[in-house]
């Protein structure tokens, strides 16, 4: 684990990592080869997910419980 202080980490479940950078991802459109399709399914997928956090966490700054001006730094 790490983090950095005054931050208010918040670790997500899924990340992409993209390899052979150069070969996927140039197309318009995409979906040349199985390579590009996977990683543009991924992407797509983790991308879903992060608006699904971004929506929650939306939810619990704006129900008050965060107080940012007694604890505005976090950890």
């Amino acid at each position: 684990m790490s983090s950095y202080k005054n931050t208010r980490i918040c670790y997500l479940p899924d990340h992409v990592i993209v390899r052979d950078v150069q070969n996927v991802l140039n197309a318009e459109g995409g979906g040349e080869t199985k390579a590009d399709q996977a990683i543009r399914g991924r992407i797509t997928y983790t991308a879903g997910v992060f608006m699904e956090y971004v929506e929650a966490l939306t939810r619990v700054r704006s129900s008050g419980r965060v107080n940012l001006g007694r604890y505005p730094y976090g950890m």
